[in-house]
């Protein structure tokens, strides 16, 4: 089978990360592989020699959008994708249009979010969204908030699950012990560990709000945040008028996400909103007790959890955090170990590969009975 995948940048978001596990996984099958990144952003390159990656360099103009659609239409038409597979808004759009033009005998867009942006982007979903096969998201929720929306009919979005290589995100009492030397933790200290880009969806505020109210019962607790982004000088003053300079380290970005997820005990995520936070995913591969806003596909991730709080809500997420660090190391290795065995059965990438490809399999042999 010919997969041609179209995704705006093989940058450091968890969606990239995993349309590059994914094209690994299909090239591995036997499969050949052709990758399209719009924007010309490579963090992270499939290892498989075979698959192919096409670099469009999409600038914000006219000339430019002109140029790659040109290049997009001859790398369609040159290499004849049984499937192509478009991830995120962009790639999602622009594939679609270029199909009035070019041969795509099956197209999927996939979604990665319950929010992709502004209104503007939910109207151009359900304007051109009859020029798509299918759709897909990554969870239950985000389904329903595209359909809610009216970005889809119900019956046009399927939910396929993220994957998170259970290999790379892996416990390590070695990487542990050094990045807690590296970092200056003592022993007595619990450490928190948040993972997002430093913007509004990702709620720190309401996270660092939530650490205040925690120190008071629990001073030893100390907040590890890896990501940058637009509103860390702002988050760096909350943490200045709280007082937690001394119990808050912000990390930036960082290319050892495991190692470091072997070093925290608790992991935290404190969104205003999700589509399937693959994150949390990762975390929980690596073993890690989880508190994290009940957020779109949070629940998917963590069905019975009682740490698990709403959204925006500093007290109870403080409240999490306590009740979660005053659990016993042996009870807190116990659950971490519970969550790494669930993601390796519902959504390591050997899984989540068998489900995109018999979904690939089954849209092909619907198509031949059609005809």
């Amino acid at each position: 089978m010919r997969i041609l995948l179209v995704v705006n940048s093989l940058g450091r978001g968890g969606a990239e990360n995993v349309v590059s596990g994914l094209a690994d996984k299909f090239a591995q099958r036997g499969h050949e592989v052709k990758i399209v990144v719009l924007l010309g952003l490579v963090d992270f390159a499939p290892s498989e020699a075979n698959v192919t990656i096409e670099n469009l360099g999409l600038r914000k103009n006219i000339f430019s959008l002109i140029s790659s659609v040109r290049k997009l239409y001859q790398i369609v038409d040159e290499f004849r994708p049984d499937v192509a597979n478009s991830h995120l808004f962009q790639a999602n759009i622009l594939l679609r249009l270029l199909r009035i033009f070019a041969n795509i005998p099956l197209l999927i867009s996939s979604a990665h979010n319950t929010n992709e942006g502004a209104r503007h982007r939910m109207l151009a979903y359900r304007a051109t969204d009859r020029l798509a096969d299918i759709s897909t998201n990554v969870s239950i929720d985000a389904v329903n908030a595209f359909v809610s929306q009216k970005a889809v009919k119900r019956n046009r979005m399927v939910v396929i699950h993220n994957g998170i290589d259970t290999c790379s995100f892996a416990p390590s009492k070695l990487e542990r012990e050094n990045i807690r030397k590296d970092l200056g933790i003592q022993p007595e200290q619990t450490v928190i560990m948040a993972v997002g880009r430093l913007e509004e969806q990702k709620d720190y505020p309401n996270l660092l709000k939530a650490i205040a109210n925690s120190l008071q019962e629990l001073p030893t607790l100390r907040l590890i945040i890896v990501g940058e982004g637009p509103l860390r000088a702002e988050l760096e003053d909350i943490c200045r008028g709280l007082g937690l300079e001394n119990c808050v380290k912000f990390l930036g970005l960082r290319r050892d996400v495991a190692q470091l997820l072997s070093a925290c005990d608790i992991f935290v995520l404190s969104s205003a909103w999700e589509g399937f936070p693959l994150v949390i995913g990762e975390a929980m591969s690596c073993g890690k007790m989880v508190v994290a806003t009940d957020v779109g596909g949070v629940r998917e991730w963590l069905p019975n959890s009682r740490f698990v709080v709403p959204r925006n809500d500093p007290d109870a997420l403080g409240r999490a955090l306590v009740k979660s660090a005053k659990i016993g190391t042996k009870e807190r290795n116990s659950i971490g170990k519970l969550h790494r065995e669930r993601v390796k059965k519902h959504y390591g990438l050997e899984a989540v590969a068998d489900n995109w490809l018999n979904l690939y399999e089954r849209l092909i042999n619907e198509k031949l009975k059609s005809r």
